[in-house]
């Protein structure tokens, strides 16, 4: 399993030098960890919080992008621009200048529900993580089925999550589940559209993981690099950076 990783204190510093990488192993390690601090940092309450939650935000997501143009070959730069770019929508709808805007009020009256939910969300999430690693085990044919597949059971599990938390109503509910998986969205309304989440299909296909043993393996933190890696499968030559 992986271990604590970067302090918060190296991240800031990392993060507001996004000039400075030099492309490693060390520095795509830290690609995962700054995603992983973006997708599943708390949910701002307030406007100084939400402030905080942009800023950062922003600067995560410029030093993602200059990770890609510098570390990156041609397919894999195609395939996490494509991945990233929901993400960068959904915080720029919320991160606008001035007041805060209507989507960025949606978010802070949902923000008690996900930040009270955050425990549940995050296993949902690691639970999807280890199984993007299954999938790297399974054949070329089965890989599209069993993302979309077990991408629609990460849905369900964030749903379930957060109809236990006594803070969230039917209609915070529905906005955190949209808010967590709308940066899958565009990706598997085109890849999964033979595997929709009301299909029965998915229930055998779900059945159908490679096992997979996590002892002596480094798990990483964010979705985005097991997703690489299976993308990468496609495209022999210009595998990701690895682990």
């Amino acid at each position: 399993m992986r271990g604590s990783g970067i302090s918060t204190r190296q991240m800031i510093t990392i993060i507001n030098n996004p000039n400075e990488i030099i492309c490693s192993n060390e520095s795509a390690i830290m690609l995962d960890d700054v995603l992983d601090k973006l997708l599943t940092q708390r949910f701002p309450t307030i406007p100084s919080q939400l402030s905080k939650f942009c800023n950062q935000a922003s600067k995560i997501l410029q030093y993602s992008q200059i990770f890609i143009k510098k570390c990156l070959k041609d397919f894999q730069q195609k395939t996490i621009q494509f991945v990233l770019f929901p993400i960068r929508r959904e915080f720029a709808t919320v991160c606008k200048s001035g007041k805060p805007g209507p989507k960025a009020r949606e978010l802070m009256k949902a923000a008690n529900c996900g930040n009270h939910a955050r425990p549940g969300l995050k296993k949902c999430y690691q639970t999807f993580i280890t199984q993007e690693m299954s999938i790297l085990n399974a054949t070329q044919k089965q890989k599209i089925p069993m993302i979309c597949c077990t991408f629609h059971k990460l849905r369900e599990c964030f749903i379930s999550e957060a109809e236990e938390v006594k803070e969230c109503t039917p209609r915070t509910i529905t906005y955190i589940s949209r808010w967590a998986t709308e940066i899958y969205g565009e990706l598997m309304d085109i890849m999964c559209f033979e595997y929709p989440d009301s299909s029965d299909r998915c229930i055998k296909v779900i059945d159908g993981l490679p096992d997979i043993d996590l002892s002596g393996i480094i798990k990483p933190k964010s979705f985005l690099s097991p997703l690489l890696k299976i993308f990468g499968d496609f495209d022999k030559e210009d595998a990701p950076i690895g682990r």
